[in-house]
């Protein structure tokens, strides 16, 4: 795939959004002005250690509480006071009429094309949502 791309697509108000690719960053810009909501990366590290305190044998790794934090909810109800947010850790965007991006997803589909582009990383400025690709 080329370096340097530029698509354009409609998110399903009509709102035109812009997808600009270079090396590995992607730059959505187009419908900042319409409203943005994006959700910080949740920090467990708290949690954990009153998981590890409080259980008579700890048997979960950091590794696997997170994932039980996240696929249990009793469990996470019994932790949950205790996660806070990763401040400007950006964990997804969720633009007014979309499309919803988090962490994780892979935006080959908006360019059509068979070449994986996973976001790792989600930053916002004044002018773009950008994205970080493997």
């Amino acid at each position: 795939m080329d370096n340097h791309i530029i698509i354009e697509r409609r998110n399903r108000y009509g709102d035109r959004i812009r997808f600009e690719k270079e090396g590995n960053t992607i730059k959505m810009t187009g419908m900042l002005d319409a409203g943005l909501r994006f959700g910080l990366a949740n920090d467990y590290d708290t949690a954990y250690i009153h998981y590890m305190n409080g259980a008579s044998e700890p048997t979960l790794s950091r590794e696997e509480f997170e994932r039980k934090m996240e696929a249990d909810y009793d469990f996470f109800n019994k932790y949950s006071k205790h996660v806070r947010s990763k401040e400007n850790v950006i964990d997804f965007v969720d633009p007014s009429g979309g499309p919803y991006i988090a962490v994780g997803s892979n935006l080959a589909y908006y360019f059509q094309c068979e070449d994986n582009m996973i976001v790792n990383k989600i930053d916002i400025n004044e002018e773009a949502i950008v994205f970080s690709i493997d």
